[in-house]
């Protein structure tokens, strides 16, 4: 009887297996059914017809090749993207399964080993699926951020773990008895050895991006507190007040208009975006219409095309004469050597009326790193002024600039 129930055990195991998975499935379907059908029905309702856009989305982009008109980027562009944001942290969670593996002990639960790696399976699936697809963006690694949190984290113990297993003597294979506090102490200073250049290193990069890169957000806020608010905490009285709030101002944008952070820094009943012609001649992005795609605006035109080609209807109507604020990057043009042209903003200033850009006054202005101009470790991570010196490192800013009509 003993021999028989060992026999029927794995049958039995196999069989609640099976039955878990085809339990998971069903509810994956039945779920997947319920909230296509929801969305069916909202697209439905502001499309006036039948689509379904995921499936769009992945035809557009996947069976089509669309996605390659709007930039094609090497592998290295993601292997950049998740070095800068997790540093040791990503290279950790590359090597969490093998560790896994190499670590495992006769005492551990093999259901726990079987369940982590389910749960890290899908970020390396979703790796697989993004990195050969030729258009790259930061954004397509987003879902599977916390993964990698997790998959670093496994890692670092896994890593600690083994470590403390050599230097206290301990077998990879067998549980360090008791818990000794000599592998524990071990094990403590293994991971804090690892997380401290960790944490350094993610310390300045966040140094960096705040300092650098954080020109746009506060451009904008100021823009706001102009239009809306001169006795802010930002006590902006020093900036000339707006002519009058009774119309609606455009703020435009040339070359810069892809670091427009969001609609919401622009007030819907005082402040409007427009588009000036810069050196991109792509496809500009439309603003969304104040009914949406719903009934009553079905037969207003949508001036959209597949192929990134430009159009005309989203410039400002009436050019630079229609911008009552105007936001550039000044960067320095050909004349000190590096080869770039004069700032598209710059050349609306300067084309505007007869006077020359004299209609132009700076109202605000924020520091702005220029990347062609300092160095990779430079541009990569805030280093004090001191270590700076030491290492010959330069970083060079330009002027982020809001302008104003006089």
């Amino acid at each position: 009887k003993a021999v028989a129930i060992r026999k029927k055990e794995p049958a039995q195991s196999v069989r609640h297996r099976i039955r878990a998975i085809l339990t998971v499935l069903g509810r994956t379907i039945f779920q997947t059914i319920l909230i296509q059908a929801l969305v069916f029905i909202i697209d439905y309702t502001y499309y006036g017809r039948l689509t379904w856009p995921c499936l769009n989305i992945l035809m557009y982009n996947a069976a089509s090749g669309g996605d390659e008109l709007y930039g094609v980027e090497p592998i290295s562009y993601y292997v950049k993207n998740i070095l800068l944001n997790f540093n040791v942290i990503a290279l950790l969670a590359l090597v969490s399964i093998p560790l896994l593996i190499v670590s495992r002990r006769s005492t551990d639960d093999p259901n726990l080993s079987r369940k982590l790696v389910m749960i890290m399976t899908p970020l390396f699936l979703w790796l697989l699926l993004i990195l050969p697809r030729p258009h790259k963006e930061e954004r397509f690694l987003f879902p599977v951020y916390p993964l990698i949190c997790l998959a670093g984290a496994l890692g670092l113990e896994k890593l600690a773990q083994l470590v403390a297993d050599l230097f206290v003597g301990c077998s990879s294979k067998q549980f360090p008895p008791n818990y000794s506090n000599r592998w524990m102490r071990c094990k403590f200073w293994t991971a804090a050895f690892i997380l401290a250049p960790c944490a350094l290193l993610s310390v300045s990069r966040s140094m960096a991006l705040i300092t650098y890169y954080t020109a746009p957000l506060n451009i904008y806020s100021t823009l706001h507190d102009v239009v809306l608010d001169s006795n802010s905490q930002r006590k902006i009285s020093q900036y000339p007040a707006h002519e009058s709030l009774k119309k609606m101002s455009v703020v435009c944008v040339a070359g810069e208009w892809y670091r427009f952070p969001s609609s919401y820094f622009l007030p819907s009943d005082a402040l409007e975006l427009g588009f000036l012609t810069s050196s991109f001649t792509g496809q500009l992005p439309q603003p969304f219409m104040p009914l949406g795609s719903a009934a009553t605006s079905k037969e207003l035109p949508q001036a959209f095309n597949d192929q990134n080609k430009e159009e005309k209807t989203r410039y400002v109507k009436g050019g630079i004469s229609s911008c009552n604020f105007l936001i550039e990057l000044m960067l320095e043009s050909d004349s000190d050597g590096v080869g770039r042209r004069q700032p598209d903003g710059l050349e609306h200033m300067m084309n505007d009326g007869k006077q020359n850009g004299a209609q132009w006054e700076k109202i605000a202005s924020f520091p702005f790193l220029d990347a062609e101009k300092t160095g990779l470790l430079g541009r990569t991570l805030y280093l004090p002024g001191l270590l700076r010196r030491i290492l010959s490192i330069d970083v060079v800013f330009a002027e982020y600039t809001l302008f104003q009509r006089k």
